[in-house]
């Protein structure tokens, strides 16, 4: 899989973009989806919700057996609305006048100038790019029914839109899977989307941002087929929210590159660095875990940012609407109205609107009072529009330093426009750090002339974000100050805005004392959460005191007081076992599965399955991701609990549920369970003398994961595969095995990650051992010295005690050969 960063792919789509201008197309067009929607439009999670509860209102409780999105989502949109026009009117109160969101004015901004395309592509029902557009001033052409294809001409250079599926408005539109499917056939009938997708394939790539892919769709459909027959004119950019998120995506797709075809590039942000806490449950066997939200990966990559880092790397200009409105509006009357002064009748008297127009730029131009200041805050909102964020932190704290300048400012409105710059550098915490300052400063300034309450929330707000933020640096003396301050500052506040930040700020610092191994700290702080807020009944005070008797019950845990923490985990049942609200239902469900993990430990495995089975009662059949990832550790959890009870067929049976369960998932957490389940499982069939059985498991998990790219899953599939070769030996099949350990190599040779390179040097070794014991010498020389060759100076202790062994195997080797070629030698 061809994986890059996002900044190398909008530097390669620079490079085709200017290689043609003068030509009359652009080499790219957009393929978006609902990625660029959200939130004014919900999830498809979130809508799966709301048809639940209307089904039910009709007595339709059915569940579907199927765990796959679109399966679900049409089952119960039907269920709930089973008219089509229903659906349609459903649809239409769900997006009519809803807030446009940032990503569609990002991609309207950037077809004002059609420097990248002019042609936007979009399973989406929504008018948000069309208003954009419109807002902009920006005349397009609209396709939204087969019968409308003609209407793009991708030759042209007007900006146009095609919503394969259909818009809102119109009682045609297609959402159930039936439907999207008919919509993708036939692709020779010239009036179907189907062929207006070929034709355009045929001369442009698609730049693919906030769109899942599902493989029966007409934009999948039509890819499928262009690929087949042949290459595409230039990349496809396929923009990844998380880069675990092309591993969902069809094998033909995703193994276009690595037949060196080199078609398709994925793009996403390098989230090597941050390991889930679901994961760190799942790589392991152990009990041990550390408390909630101590560790956070990279942020995902959202439309947003993709669409922002192109405006500034293609450094477009602000839309005229924001950089001189009244000038806009001027502009845009007479370009609607051209030959009005030539009429013999106006009845609107247009041209006297122009001139008041026009008048009031005039006067705003000659106003004297606001220039300095207004100018200055206008700077930084620029910059924000184009994307320059660190300019415009830049800009503001140029603003903060100067008080003939910051006295004549709106205060609220600068720390907005900061919020927003700060906000859009997500991927450069040391950058946010600059902005969280400037308001923080800015909020202190306001709070010597006035003590209003959503000032105050706006601070605490952003110093618990600083916090955070340090702690990503490792700066933990300064988060730990930072969380301190929230503490002194609002440590007597009795508003629940103020409450729920102090206890985030105390909960995060309790979390950061235990990852420093300050255990009797992060208790005390767990312990002064529960005293503030244990009698709350707010519920963000609610889901506070559960989470820190979770965190407090990790951490007794981890020091060996595990009654105490037992007591702590029951607690949060006792008192949320049975709320509704979803964020304490995890925090339930967290509590008994890190209470049987810790049973295991004890050996208490009896203990340890009922506790699971009780998770397994509370998740029922529920879609939340969060709830689904704890049932999964607690399927896995269980089958260990069962095999150490000897009830090995029980335990395979439960982890062969998991892959059924969870086998069709696209969420990359449950995609791990899988993965684990698999593995898991072939251990079971290998210790119990059923190898071949074994060597199928590891198949199937090299089958669905093989070509994984994120390092939980990578190590899954190397363990798989040393696994394997290790079955393979007991059957005799050695030759086999050697190649097996050929594969790890191939696949994780270039690996970074200490576990994967620990894998790689045991799999040469391991084929060193494996070609000696065929009397193969030579090439198992070959194979111990290309281990001490790659890991010679490794700095891991594990692969070190590895190149330790192929140097004494290279020894005796290389005596063994001395000898058969030299009788003499004793």
């Amino acid at each position: 899989m061809n994986l890059i960063d996002l900044q190398t792919a909008v530097t390669e789509i620079m490079q085709a973009c200017a290689r043609s201008e003068g030509t009359p197309r652009s080499p790219f067009f957009f393929v978006v989806g609902a990625g660029i929607s959200c939130p004014s439009i919900p999830i498809a999670s979130e809508l799966v919700a709301q048809f639940k509860e209307v089904a039910r209102k009709y007595g339709k409780e059915a569940e579907l057996q199927s765990s796959k999105g679109i399966d679900e989502y049409a089952y119960w949109f039907q269920a709930a609305f089973p008219q089509r026009i229903d659906r349609r009117d459903f649809l239409r109160r769900l997006m009519e006048n809803k807030p446009i969101t940032h990503a569609n004015l990002r991609l309207a901004h950037l077809l004002l100038a059609r420097t990248i395309t002019n042609l936007v592509v979009t399973p989406n029902f929504d008018d948000f790019l069309t208003k954009s557009l419109q807002m902009f001033g920006k005349y397009h052409i609209i396709c939204d029914h087969p019968k409308t294809v003609e209407r793009i001409d991708h030759e042209q250079d007007d900006v146009q839109i095609v919503h394969v599926h259909g818009t809102y408005s119109f009682y045609d539109c297609c959402n159930l899977k039936g439907e999207v499917e008919r919509q993708a056939r036939p692709l020779d009938d010239r009036y179907t989307m189907g062929f207006l997708l070929d034709h355009i394939l045929f001369r442009r790539s698609p730049l693919v941002i906030g769109y899942s892919g599902w493989e029966g769709d007409v934009i999948m459909t039509a890819l499928k087929k262009r690929l087949d027959q042949g290459s595409l004119p230039r990349r496809i950019y396929w923009f990844c929210h998380r880069r675990a998120d092309a591993d969902q995506l069809p094998r033909w797709l995703r193994e276009r590159g690595i037949r060196g075809d080199d078609d398709v590039c994925f793009v996403g942000r390098n989230e090597e660095e941050g390991v889930s806490l679901s994961a760190q449950r799942l790589a392991t066997m152990s009990a041990l875990e550390f408390p909630r939200d101590l560790t956070r990966g990279q942020p995902p990559l959202t439309a947003e940012d993709v669409f922002a880092v192109m405006i500034k790397a293609f450094g477009l200009t602000q839309p005229l609407l924001t950089s001189d409105p009244l000038g806009f509006y001027a502009e845009q009357l007479r370009a609607w109205l051209p030959n009005i002064s030539a009429q013999s009748e106006d009845i609107y008297f247009i041209p006297n609107v122009i001139k008041t127009i026009e008048r009031a730029k005039a006067l705003e131009a000659e106003a004297t009072d606001r220039t300095r200041s207004e100018a200055a805050l206008e700077e930084v909102r620029a910059a924000v529009r184009r994307a320059d964020y660190r300019d415009a932190i830049s800009k503001a704290a140029a603003i903060m330093r100067n008080p003939s300048v910051s006295t004549g400012i709106n205060a609220n409105e600068l720390m907005d426009a900061v919020w927003l710059a700060t906000r859009g550098l997500s991927d450069n915490p040391k950058q946010r750090l600059d902005g969280y300052d400037l308001i923080i400063l800015s909020c202190k300034v306001l709070l010597r002339r006035e003590t209003a309450l959503d000032l105050r929330a706006r601070l605490a707000t952003v110093l618990v974000e600083k916090g955070l933020t340090l702690g990503q640096l490792n700066r933990n003396e300064e988060a730990l100050r930072t969380y301190d301050e929230v503490v002194s500052r609002f440590g007597e506040a009795a508003e629940p805005v103020l409450l729920g930040e102090l206890g985030r700020a105390l909960i995060n610092k309790a979390n950061l004392l235990a990852q420093l191994n300050r255990n009797e700290e992060a208790i005390g702080l767990y312990d002064e959460v529960l005293k503030r807020f244990g009698e709350s009944v707010e519920p963000v005070l609610c889901e506070a005191v559960a989470r820190a008797l979770n965190n407090r019950g990790a951490t007794l845990a981890t020091v060996d007081r595990l009654e105490e923490a037992f007591a702590s985990f029951d607690d949060v049942v006792k008192r949320f076992g049975e709320a509704e609200d979803v964020g304490l239902r995890v925090e339930v469900v967290g509590a008994l599965v890190r209470k049987g993990q810790w049973l295991i430990t004890l050996e208490r495995y009896e203990e340890a399955v009922l506790v699971f089975d009780d998770v397994l009662q509370r998740v029922g059949t529920s879609r939340e991701l969060a709830l689904c990832d704890e049932l999964g550790c607690a399927l896995v959890k269980k089958a260990a609990a069962l095999l150490a009870l000897r009830r090995s067929e029980e335990a395979i049976a439960l982890l062969n549920e998991v892959v059924e369960h969870f086998g069709e998932a696209s969420e990359t957490t449950l995609q791990e369970h899988v993965a684990f389940a698999l593995f898991g499982k072939g251990i079971i069939l290998h210790v119990t003398g059923h190898n071949e059985e074994a060597v199928a498991a590891y198949d199937e998990l090299m089958k669905r994961f093989g070509q994984a790219t994120t390092p939980a899953l990578q190590r899954q599939v190397a363990d798989a595969l040393v696994n394997k070769a290790n079955s393979l030996k007991v059957l005799c099949r050695a030759e086999e095995a050697a190649s097996v350990y050929d594969e790890v190599v191939r696949l994780f040779g270039d690996a970074t990650d200490p576990g994967l390179r620990g894998h790689v040097a045991s799999a040469l070794v391991n084929k060193g051992i494996t070609l000696a014991a065929l009397n193969r010498s030579e090439e198992a020389v070959v194979a111990y010295d290309e281990a001490v060759k790659r890991f010679g100076e490794a700095a891991e202790p594990a692969v070190r005690d590895v190149v330790a062994n192929a140097r004494k195997a290279l020894q005796t080797l290389g005596d063994s050969i001395e000898e058969a070629v030299d009788p003499t030698i004793s």
